[in-house]
């Protein structure tokens, strides 16, 4: 630190292997309030470390979630040990910080990013967009073309084509070439426009059009959002009323507005999810079906099928059996899926006679299916500890963007009631949690997952799913990310099925948000290409040089600015429109 002058910035990212706790008490000026726990020693050497040099712990100073802070999880332990830190007085230029959840490429520590933001670069941008303009920011859905016509298509082609090529060979005749067109395309949209109206007001005075202006009526034109008027001018109304603005719009608006709006309202796909230890598959796939299509069940996690191989096979009634198996007598795993959604799957992970996962894929969403099959209580512990590490390996290869939804018969009691554990668990299991159970909670922590069964509010017989004897309890589960819980509208056992003998399916109904889009937004650019004029570019290096207050001395030559602006900027110039 040191070594370094003063003028330079420095960003250190380091793991201190200490804690700096939460609050910032006689520490305001090099920390924040968003820490994780208590302060160790180790984490007072790295304020001592701070004070000593004028930085600031950049963690803590940007308040999230417990879950964003963080960066060190094994086993029980959660806290917060890796930091970046930066010089105080650079701390402006720092926008966010917070930990990276859901990678896979360290298994016990997560990532610490940060965004900054340099203050050269930052003054370039405001200063060009000062001293040479921003676009209009207006997109090309922004145009009216309902009274286009070939002509005007035309025209405007041939000038796309023009512009282009002056933009890859900028000689004088190519710019006379193009303004000759942009002459030429005003031209005849201005008569295409007049043909237009003049037709509609004649269609006026007809009968039909008459019934397109009663029409026209119901039709408001400002008082809903996306719906744009034009006004066409004064109109005889012959004492009909009505707002007249919104005529010109019947024949390019009604239907492409109403499907924009259908487009930016979204659609949802609607899913029932269960998961069944079948026993064996041998003699019931036309069962099984039987009961998916009358239960109205889409997907079906299935445990202990006993079938041997890595296969796919029609069950009956267009039920699509995906399964991989080592024994035929024992263990197996697989999953269901109803005929129409055969064709979503993109990958298939056969990873062990015990654990296996479907990715599917919903107009854009994808949707992870596991089934799992965990050791009985009576296993080996390496066995059990196999099977988690399995788990554990598939859920940390899906991005965390993707939705996954686990199915499995755990073999394990989480217990009724949801003391300390309510991130991950309701309150609606079954007895008395046992160690098996405990797995099932520690494994939902670290995936930060929720046992979705246990949040629905059931009478017992509609939440125990193993019935054996004398025996009712609760071992087959359905798991979801916590963040998506939000679309499991229901979860529940189903009752009076004879599949399988002593465990029951569970169902739970999920509702996935697809194609929901965004309204494009068209950022405005920066007017670079001005500075090929010299007045402008003088104008632009001394408000520059003004702005930077000295930071940095430019180049005379605007050819060597721009490549410094392109090398160093880090993306300063934008050079066309991009969309968000």
């Amino acid at each position: 630190m040191e070594s370094i002058p003063m003028g330079e910035r420095v960003v250190i990212g380091a793991d201190v292997n200490g804690h700096v706790g939460e609050g910032n008490t006689v520490d305001e000026e090099v920390l924040g309030k968003f820490g994780v726990k208590e302060r160790n020693f180790e984490g007072q050497m790295v304020v001592d470390f701070a004070k000593r040099m004028d930085i600031a712990v950049v963690n803590t100073y940007f308040q999230k979630r417990e879950e964003h802070r963080v960066t060190y999880k094994s086993g029980g332990r959660r806290t917060q040990v890796d930091y970046i830190l930066c010089r105080r007085g650079n701390l402006k230029e720092i926008s966010d910080c917070k930990v990276v959840v859901g990678e896979s490429v360290a298994r016990q520590h997560r990532m610490v990013e940060c965004r900054m933001t340099l203050m050269v670069c930052k003054k370039k941008r405001e200063t060009g967009r000062k001293v040479l303009g921003v676009s209009s920011g207006r997109s090309k859905e922004d145009k009216e073309t309902w009274w286009w016509n070939e002509e005007v298509q035309d025209s405007v082609q041939r000038k796309r084509l023009a512009k282009k090529k002056w933009d890859m060979d900028r000689t004088e005749e190519n710019r006379q070439e193009y303004k000759e067109l942009q002459r030429r395309v005003k031209r005849e949209v201005s008569k295409a426009k007049q043909k237009a109206y003049d037709e509609l007001y004649t269609r006026l005075d007809t009968r039909e059009g008459q019934k397109d202006l009663y029409s026209t009526n119901f039709i408001p034109d400002r008082s809903r959002p996306g719906l744009t008027t034009t006004a066409i001018g004064a109109v005889d109304l012959q004492g009909a009323g009505g707002n007249w603005a919104t005529v010109g719009r019947r024949s390019r608006g009604g239907r492409r507005v109403r499907r924009q709006r259908e487009k930016r309202k979204g659609k949802s796909v609607g899913l029932r999810i269960g998961t069944l230890n079948v026993g064996t598959m041998t003699g019931k796939g036309r069962e099984l079906a039987d009961m998916m299509e009358r239960r109205k069940v889409d997907i079906l996690c299935v445990q202990e099928t006993r079938w041997k191989g890595s296969k796919a096979r029609i069950i009956g009634a267009g039920f699509k059996l995906f399964y991989y198996g080592v024994d035929s007598k024992r263990n197996g795993v697989g999953v269901v899926l109803k005929e129409e959604f055969v064709r979503n799957v993109l990958e298939v992970k056969r990873v062990s006679d015990r654990v296996m996962s479907l990715k599917l894929e919903f107009e854009g969403v994808m949707l992870n299916v596991v089934s799992g099959y965990a050791p009985q209580v009576g296993c080996e512990l390496e066995e059990k500890e196999r099977f988690w590490s399995e788990l554990d390996e598939v859920m940390e290869s899906i991005p965390t963007g993707e939705r996954v939804v686990i199915g499995a018969d755990f073999n394990g009691h989480v217990g009724e009631g949801n003391t300390g554990d309510e991130e991950v668990m309701g309150k609606f299991g079954v007895k008395e949690r046992n160690l098996e159970g405990q797995m099932v909670v520690d494994f939902a922590k670290r995936m930060d997952m929720a046992v979705v069964n246990t949040y629905f509010q059931k009478r017992e017989e509609h939440r125990v799913t193993y019935k054996s004897g004398g025996r009712r309890t609760q071992v087959d589960y359905i798991l979801c990310r916590r963040g998506n819980l939000k679309e499991i509208s229901d979860c529940k056992v189903v009752v009076g099925e004879s599949v399988a003998r002593q465990h029951r399916m569970v169902v739970c109904r999920m509702t996935l948000m697809v194609c929901k889009t965004k309204r494009s937004k068209i950022e405005k650019k920066t007017k670079w290409w001005k500075l090929k004029k010299e007045e402008c570019c003088e104008e632009f290096r001394q408000k520059l040089r003004q702005a930077l207050g000295g930071q940095v001395v430019l180049p005379d030559d605007w050819e060597t600015t721009a490549e410094v602006i392109r090398e160093k900027g880090a993306g300063c110039v934008i050079w066309k429109e991009e969309r968000r």
